[in-house]
Formats: structure tokens, C-alpha cells, sequence
């Protein structure tokens, strides 16, 4: 049963309280505040404690904490499982039935055939990214000297990184697109690209970068690093790259690759205060902004059959991060307002228009 303690100070604007609710329903009745509009934000509680990677096989979203996965299907109901381990996970990918979770420090992996069972296997990997095509998974470890090989992504064999500028070191990332892997370099102005995973070319790339990520978007490799640079590349062929600078469109900088959104036809990325996201078709030469009114930090997108998946913290919150979500079906216009009559929805409204924040 609520009582009055819990929400006494509901009515203090001088310093933003915390508000214990441990019954969003009893708190809207006793408040008589059911016709209220929620907040232009959706919110999940604190499902982990950060997210960190994401994939999406095909039918469902999956958002990979630290010691859990947050799976959805559109975005509004949403399921949790547990992880076997608890780990900073660097990559996550989703390729051939397999599902695969991996970590820069760790030497080893998680892997899954359903997305719902999971076993750490001791597969000596440790990789900061992952990619799937021609039959193969390449994952690559952070500003090492070589590379992971796998056919089923449980067994793996290890290969020498291709030369750049005489070092081997440097390769971060790798992407699958258009027929060919595709390496970045982080030290020296290369890439690398090969059909099969095992052949490689290195490429040298004017005024490059140094990207610490690349992806690709269906039509397009894009390749960013998550500091100040505040710019892109871009490529079709993965060979030449166009060097695109976004300093006047991102205030702060990205998070990291989960930050950076694309279908086959748009590329969305999301700022790290959570204020907008950039919006691109996919020749990604001209950007609008688009304010995200309400977002939180940190957001890490998606794009699925059901369009753009958002999730990122809450920063409203003092003592716990709540996770928030947004969804798009085109990336360009965000649902920010939801009309609800879920109690747990319009006792965080209620909190919002009263300068409260709650926790649970």
C-alpha cells in the first residue's frame, strides 16, 4: 500500500526530489491524475545497467546490456533475458542463425542459435568487431596485429592483419557489403578489403579519418569515430572514400558505431546528448537535423522490419538510469508523443510536469 510518505514532497520545486514508487497504479489513483498526457518519451525502468551493442535477426531487436538483452519485436512490448556472464560487450552480431556477443578484453564469447539460449563458450576470441559474408564471421581485436576467422562462429582460426604503411597494427573494425570485407584503420590512412575474408588489399585513403568503426547500410560503407573529429566517410566500393564534415551538425560527437542508424535508403545518427539525430538519405551528402525533444543520452539504434528502435538513459534520473525508447518508421519523424492511459506512463508525466524525478 502507497502512503503519503512516498509522495510528500511530489509538490517541492526547489531542489528536484526523488520519489519512491512501488505501485504505479495506487500512486495515479491517489493522485487522481489519469488524464494527464505522458511525457514525450517511452520508457522501459532499468531493464541493465548500460546498453551497448545491438542487432536485429530478421524479426526481433535485440539491445545488449552488460548482463542482459532486451528483445523486441515493435518496439512496444518488450521481453528481458539474462546473460551468463556480465562483461562491457564490444560487439554483437547476427548472421546465419547465429547469434554472437563478443568482448575486446575477454577471451571468449556468447553465442546462441535462437537468441533466447545462450552459453559462454571459451572460443579464444576477444574482438572489439564482428562482421558476416561469403559464408565467414571476420572479427577483429582492438589495434591488433591480426584477425579472427570462422565458418560457424564457434571455432576460429587466427590470421595475420595485411600491412599498412609497414605495420600491421592499427585495424579496429570491419564491415560486409557489396560482395567484399571492409577494414578500417585507426593510426595510419588505410583500408583493406578482400572477397573472402582471407585475401586482403590494402588501400591508402586521402585525409582519412582514422575511424575507430565502420558499417554498412545496405548501399554504402560508412565509417566514423566517436570523438571530436565530428565527420564521416563514405564509400560504395569500400576503396574510395568521400570525407564528409558534420562539425557544424554535431554539437558533442557520437557514442560509438550503435549510434549511427541506416536502412537501405537512410542513415540516421544520433547525437551524444540525445538532443537530435541527423538524417541523411543514403548518398549521405546532405544532412537535415532533426530535434528529439525529451531523448535521453547515449542512444543506441536500430533499424528492423518495423523501421528505427531507439534506446538509450534517462539522465532526468539521480540515483538509478531509467532506459527511454523512440520509435520511427522513416528516421526522419520520431514518436515523441504517445497517448497512453498506463498508469506507469502518466505517474512519470506527472512527475515530469512537477519537476520530480522518480526511481524504482
Amino acid at each position: 500500500m502507497v502512503n503519503d510518505d512516498n509522495i510528500n514532497v511530489l509538490f517541492t520545486k526547489q531542489i528536484p526530489p526523488i520519489v519512491f514508487i512501488p505501485d504505479y497504479q495506487e500512486v495515479a489513483d491517489l493522485l487522481e491524475i489519469s488524464d494527464i498526457p505522458i511525457m514525450e518519451i517511452n520508457c522501459l525502468g532499468s531493464p541493465f545497467d548500460f546498453v551497448l551493442q545491438t542487432m536485429y535477426d530478421g524479426s526481433k531487436y535485440y539491445f545488449v546490456g552488460f548482463d542482459r538483452l532486451a528483445i523486441t519485436e515493435n518496439g512496444i512490448e518488450w521481453s528481458y533475458i539474462d546473460l551468463p556472464t556480465s562483461r562491457p560487450w564490444s560487439a554483437a552480431c547476427y548472421a546465419n542463425g547465429k547469434y554472437i556477443i563478443t568482448e575486446r578484453d575477454f577471451r571468449g564469447e556468447l553465442y546462441s542459435e535462437d537468441g533466447v539460449n545462450w552459453q559462454e563458450i571459451d572460443s579464444g576470441i576477444k574482438c572489439l568487431s564482428l562482421a558476416y559474408g561469403n559464408g565467414a564471421f571476420i572479427g577483429v581485436e582492438e589495434n591488433n596485429s591480426a584477425y579472427y576467422y570462422s565458418k560457424d562462429g564457434k571455432n576460429w582460426t587466427y590470421y595475420d592483419m595485411p600491412k599498412a604503411n609497414d605495420s600491421w597494427y592499427g585495424w579496429n573494425a570491419v564491415a560486409y557489403g557489396n560482395g567484399i570485407f571492409v577494414l578500417v584503420n585507426t593510426v595510419e590512412p588505410y583500408v583493406a578489403w578482400s572477397e573472402d575474408g582471407l585475401n586482403w588489399t590494402v588501400e591508402y585513403v586521402p585525409n582519412s579519418l582514422l575511424p575507430l568503426f565502420v558499417v554498412f547500410t545496405g548501399k554504402q560503407f560508412i565509417a566514423m569515430t566517436p570523438d571530436d573529429t565530428r565527420g564521416l566517410m563514405f564509400s560504395d566500393n569500400g576503396i574510395d572514400w568521400t570525407v564528409k564534415d558534420l562539425k557544424q551538425e554535431l554539437e558533442e560527437g557520437i557514442v560509438e558505431k550503435g549510434s549511427i542508424g541506416f536502412s537501405d535508403n537512410r542513415v540516421v545518427i544520433f547525437d551524444r546528448p540525445g538532443k537530435f539525430c541527423l538524417y541523411s538519405d543514403d548518398k549521405c551528402e546532405t544532412w537535415t537535423k532533426v530535434p528529439l525533444k525529451g531523448l535521453s543520452q547515449d542512444m543506441i539504434v536500430q533499424y528492423g522490419n518495423n523501421g528505427f528502435i531507439a534506446l538509450g538513459q534517462d539522465t532526468r534520473v539521480d540515483h538509478k538510469n531509467e532506459y527511454v525508447f523512440t520509435l520511427s518508421d522513416d528516421g526522419l519523424i520520431w514518436e515523441q508523443e504517445h497517448e497512453t492511459n498506463d498508469a506507469d506512463a502518466q505517474v512519470r508525466a506527472y512527475c515530469a510536469a512537477n519537476e520530480t524525478n522518480y526511481w524504482f
